[in-house]
């Protein structure tokens, strides 16, 4: 249950460097992700729902209930070729998610006499009622989507990858590293103080000053004449 997965990182490092800069422990990735959801929901909460914001990912599972917005990470267990599958029985295989069609041994989910293709694997959906015992597919109950803002996963990742940096060679950050949290910390900044760009993030709900919005700092140094 977490906001950030680890395959959000693909698009901001490879998997093999980050598996150096976390020293191969995620642990240390989990840490980091922390630190820098922490930092963005002190610029943020003043004025923007971060409960909603960084709502998690659950990981599905048909056991358990969920509840109307909650969002979920689907995925099943990887095909194996020694494994007898029933009829009903999910797998994954080669980055999607195919269901037994008929009782298989052997035979590749690619072959749609005994499979049938469900979903791209690791997809994300959204809960549109309470409810229990129901595939990501139905959509009386679910919606297929990333609901999350993409500026702020990124930021996320940007701002968690600078500190896994830092932990491992704090005398020596690489410079994209540096520069990738700087725009991440002036966006922010600029959020605070109204001067970066907002798109749909939901705000606190406040009775008594609703809609209304503070800018925070000075206005820039007018020139004297006298």
């Amino acid at each position: 249950m977490r906001f950030i997965r680890e395959i959000d990182y693909n698009k901001q490092i490879t998997e093999k460097n980050l598996l150096e800069i976390i020293s191969n422990d995620q642990v240390n990735r989990i840490e980091a992700e922390n630190m820098a959801l922490q930092q963005m929901r002190n610029y943020l909460s003043f004025k923007y729902d971060v409960v909603k914001i960084f709502a998690p990912l659950y990981d599905f599972s048909i056991s358990l209930s969920y509840t109307e917005g909650q969002r979920i990470n689907y995925t099943e267990e990887v095909y194996d070729n020694l494994v007898s599958y029933v009829v009903g029985d999910r797998v994954s295989y080669e980055e999607k998610i195919y269901k037994c069609v008929v009782d298989s041994t052997g035979n590749l989910p690619t072959d749609e006499s005994f499979w049938e293709y469900v979903t791209a694997d690791n997809s994300i959906y959204t809960a549109l009622v309470d409810g229990s015992g129901n595939y990501p597919e139905d959509t009386a109950f679910w919606t297929f989507g990333d609901t999350r803002d993409p500026v702020i996963v990124t930021y996320a990742i940007d701002v968690a990858l600078y500190h896994l940096q830092r932990r491992l060679t704090p005398r020596n950050i690489p410079q994209i590293r540096i520069d990738s949290y700087d725009i991440a910390m002036n966006w922010l900044q600029g959020v605070k103080t109204g001067d970066s760009p907002i798109f749909d993030l939901p705000e606190v709900e406040n009775e008594d000053n609703d809609g209304i919005f503070v800018k925070i700092g000075s206005n820039a140094p007018r020139p004297q004449y006298y």
